[in-house]
């Protein structure tokens, strides 16, 4: 399985970075796992498989996310840098 390495140097497989993506990009958007489910039309529960990166979303899948998010499809694909809350 392919991995990506965090900057801290932790090492990611990639369905759950991508799903990662995905999360991020649904909540900046305020949508959940029912509107994923609605986008792939699936199931909410292999919606949420998909979600929560138990499953891999395919890359048909990631197209349909992205052009519903207005995304392209390789924000789902790098890692993210680190937000820190500032004290």
């Amino acid at each position: 399985m392919e991995q990506n390495v965090t900057p801290s140097g932790h090492k990611v497989p990639l369905r759950e970075q991508v799903a990662s993506n995905v999360r991020a990009e649904l909540a900046a958007n305020r949508m959940t796992a029912a509107d994923l489910s609605r986008i792939l039309h699936v199931g909410y529960r292999a919606a949420l498989r998909r979600f929560n990166g138990e499953q891999e979303i395919g890359l048909g899948e990631l197209a349909t996310i992205a052009a519903a998010l207005q995304v392209p499809v390789s924000a789902f694909l790098a890692p993210r840098p680190v937000e820190r809350a500032v004290a």
